[in-house]
């Protein structure tokens, strides 16, 4: 795939419950190659993966699993269009992916061969439009420097 992830610079931050006792780990994308136009990349793809772990957290198989599925999706062949990874967070029970795409039908293509390589797993796709990158720019304000 060709992430646009060269001269990027990533991050990481924490949302903790209110009782203190689960937690929330983001990882996402805090600054963009110089030159980089979030207009080329209109559509937004979330990939949901729910499973049951220890106070929220994923076990470390699963993690692992995790991380091979978002690595097999990142090398998937395609036809160069460009795709932006730009938050990840697990907790809660939850992992999720966040991109943005330039072509929906090249993801589309790009998670079908990646499923192929690793079937069964207990994914939710969901796709919007969201030329304005309002989803990514909303939780960018959400954190706390």
């Amino acid at each position: 795939m060709s992430l646009a992830s060269s001269a990027q610079i990533w991050a990481t931050a924490t949302a903790k419950s209110r009782e203190g006792d689960r937690v929330i780990v983001y990882r996402f994308l805090k600054e963009f190659a110089p030159g980089f136009d979030k207009a080329t990349q209109p559509e937004r793809f979330t990939i949901v993966w729910k499973y049951q772990g220890n106070r929220g957290m994923p076990a470390i198989a699963e993690r692992e699993h995790m991380d091979a599925m978002e690595d097999a999706l990142e090398t998937a062949d395609g036809t160069g269009s460009s795709v932006t990874p730009v938050i990840v967070s697990t907790g809660n029970n939850v992992r999720q992916w966040i991109y943005y795409v330039q072509s929906r039908q090249e993801f589309v293509d790009r998670l079908k061969v990646t499923l192929q390589k690793m079937p069964g797993l207990p994914l939710e796709v969901r796709s919007e439009r969201d030329p304005e990158w309002k989803t990514y720019e909303a939780f960018k304000a959400s954190v706390r420097d």
